[in-house]
């Protein structure tokens, strides 16, 4: 990966860590290794990897606020680890 999209992979996953966009188009992978292309220290990198880095949302679920889905999600127990999980849920709560 080339350092040019490491950045803009971080920029964008900041813009959506700071509720400027609720659009998250880069894998958790991705993210990821962009972090590991910038050569950012292990200290900062620990923390980058634990609350910086957030899964992709489904199309159909992009207009309503990810942080209030993800409160709802813990509040209910749920958990889920891929998008199929994601909708099961989804599903569940706006029942």
């Amino acid at each position: 990966m080339k350092t040019r999209l490491a950045e803009k992979i971080i920029n964008t996953t900041g813009v959506f860590g700071n509720w400027d966009s609720n659009y998250q188009p880069y894998s958790i992978p991705q993210q990821q290794k962009a972090l590991k292309t910038l050569k950012i220290p292990m200290s900062i990198r620990k923390s980058l990897l634990e609350y910086g880095v957030y899964g992709k949302l489904p199309k159909e679920y992009r207009n309503y606020n990810p942080f209030i889905i993800i409160r709802a999600f813990e509040s209910k127990g749920m958990n889920p680890k891929n998008l199929k999980e994601y909708r099961k849920c989804m599903r569940e709560l706006l029942k």
